[in-house]
């Protein structure tokens, strides 16, 4: 849907119900951190299969370590985000988030092939979720959670899980957020974010109208969103939705066309590395 088109559906920076809307989000936000429930997804229980479009680019295998599917992508445009800072003379590392990343092993594959660009704070890898917290868990615990049980998945995460930052945050609070970096240092992530992932999290939004311009803004000059839930119509709020891609575009980044055979939509800034679009 084209600008007009949402003009016409609502002229406002919010979809309907805005207020009410963001008052029942933290409400439920609020009541589930302070129950402490933990989520039992199984450390196995995600994957980045496809590229950003149908045609899965080719495995890599870094160090050791070999990624697939968006993996791979993610490698390749953070290999070329360090070329141009240094290239800029840009002394801030390359940040990644992974928007609702659950216990973020793709993440961990790329810290763990990245290792040492990560233990020297050029790249920082952050995994956030609503509510859980997988670093907080001991050992013992991730063993016997529930799905768990399948070394291969579980001890890898366990030796691991501490080359990435977990982040309990919403997308508004990443304006409010902090990490800390291998040198001693600490940084914020607003306005230092690179490259944002997100598959299966966002489209159970109901502030997708606010949540997408805040990702945008969250960005740096370099940054670039891969939006795994790209289809308004299978998100809880289409309207709101579309109105926050409206603002997303209003703001300075520019939405790229990888036509129909997308798994992605993908924003960008002006300065953004082109990304790697399918196995070419």
């Amino acid at each position: 849907m084209n600008n007009s088109s949402i003009d016409g559906l609502v002229n406002s920076e919010f979809a309907p119900e805005y207020e009410e809307r963001k008052a029942t989000h933290i409400r439920n936000r609020d009541n589930t951190r302070a129950s402490g429930r933990a989520e039992s997804w199984p450390v196995r229980g995600i994957a980045y299969s496809h590229g950003l479009t149908r045609d899965q680019p080719e495995p890599i295998i870094i160090n050791g370590i070999r990624l697939d599917g968006m993996e791979a992508v993610i490698y390749t445009q953070v290999m070329n985000l360090l070329a141009a800072k240094e290239r800029d003379h840009i002394d801030v590392p390359v940040v990644v988030l992974d928007l609702g990343g659950m216990y973020g092993v793709p993440l961990i594959r790329l810290a763990k092939a990245t290792e040492d660009l990560v233990k020297r704070s050029k790249i920082v890898y952050v995994v956030s979720n609503l509510t859980f917290n997988p670093a907080t868990m001991s050992d013992e615990e991730v063993r016997n959670f529930t799905g768990l049980g399948h070394s291969d998945y579980d001890d890898f995460f366990l030796q691991n899980r501490r080359l990435v930052n977990f982040l309990v945050s919403d997308a508004e609070e990443l304006r409010d957020a902090q990490i800390s970096l291998p040198n001693g240092k600490s940084m914020s992530l607003y306005g230092h974010i690179d490259l944002i992932h997100e598959q299966n999290a966002l489209g159970k939004s109901q502030l997708l109208d606010s949540d997408l311009p805040t990702l945008g803004t969250s960005l740096s000059s370099y940054g670039t969103i891969f939006l795994g839930d790209k289809d308004a119509n299978n998100t809880v709020n289409p309207t709101a939705f579309r109105i926050g891609e409206r603002n997303l575009l209003q703001i300075g980044v520019k939405k790229i066309d990888l036509g129909n055979n997308a798994v992605y939509n993908v924003y960008a800034k002006p300065k953004a590395p082109e990304p790697l679009f399918s196995s070419g």
